[in-house]
């Protein structure tokens, strides 16, 4: 009976250390962000309406990147804190995988390439610590991509170490000219040091509770509750992805908050609503009918 036991305990040790391992939600563009995008060469809109919500993705928000005609254009995701240790995702067979869903107009068999390292180094590739590769095989549909490693550059004087990264930079179509247009959702990676054990939910902080009129007329009152300290954001755009209406709401304390909202000057028609703060983003549909 006690070798048995001994069995089952080793069994879900193991279990568990992969568990802790493998990749979470970094961001999703409606209700996870872990991440900020700091630096770019082309041109970045993080609060777009998914334009294609069936098949892989069917959320109601993500990103769109316009990439620029720089041969190395790339986009620069700094992470909040700190990944815990990224050497589980470094190595050649690993069931830890970097994953990014995407839909563009890029060719398929177009290679995206992502760096993990430190933003604090700012040269490459002194400031990367290991680069990972996906190929398209699709083009203007939505597709999940797994990200394999192609090399792993720590321990070669100077070069990131695998528990100092906090930057993850992206490129999509390097060594080339074009400015394709790619949206992009759901990016998955290592662990962080504050989300160790943390369950997504926990992190919502801004909830929207209810828009009324809705529909509405001239008027409508969105109302919501702040779990925080900080600023909100509310922005309200058409089917098209265009800002109507955009209001910043500074230094909020926790509690419920009551915006009225003027919409006699919209076209009849549907329009989203989105409520964010530094930690995340929630969205809803308002529609407008005089």
């Amino acid at each position: 009976m006690k070798k048995t036991l001994l069995i089952l305990f080793v069994a879900f040790s193991f279990t568990e250390a992969q568990a802790q391992n493998t990749a979470i939600r970094l961001c999703d563009f409606d209700t996870v962000k872990r991440i900020s995008f700091a630096d770019y060469n082309g041109q970045l809109d993080t609060m777009m309406l998914n334009p294609k919500m069936i098949g892989a993705n069917t959320s109601s928000m993500c990103a769109r990147y316009v990439r620029s005609a720089n041969t190395f254009d790339n986009i620069k995701f700094h992470i909040k804190t700190e990944f815990t240790d990224v050497s589980a995702f470094a190595q050649a067979n690993t069931p830890n995988k970097i994953k990014l869903s995407i839909l563009s107009n890029m060719p398929v068999g177009s290679r995206i390439e992502i760096q993990l390292g430190a933003r604090e180094m700012t040269t490459y590739p002194e400031g990367i610590h290991s680069v990972y590769i996906a190929t398209t095989t699709a083009q203007r549909q939505w597709e999940t991509l797994t990200f394999n490693l192609t090399s792993n550059l720590s321990g070669n004087g100077g070069f990131t170490n695998a528990g100092s990264c906090n930057k993850m930079v992206v490129l999509f179509n390097p060594n080339s000219t074009t400015k394709d247009t790619i949206y992009f959702d759901d990016v998955m990676g290592p662990m962080l040091k504050d989300a160790v054990g943390i369950k997504e939910s926990t992190l919502t902080k801004v909830t929207p509770l209810s828009t009324s009129p809705n529909p509405a007329a001239d008027m409508t009152t969105i109302r919501f509750t702040s779990h925080n300290v900080g600023q909100v954001t509310i922005e309200i755009i058409d089917l098209l992805g265009r800002s109507i209406t955009r209001l910043q709401l500074h230094e909020l304390t926790k509690g419920e908050y009551t915006i009225p909202i003027d919409t006699s000057r919209f076209p009849n028609g549907v329009y989203f609503y989105t409520l964010k703060n530094a930690s995340n983003v929630e969205t809803k549909r308002l529609v407008v009918a005089h």
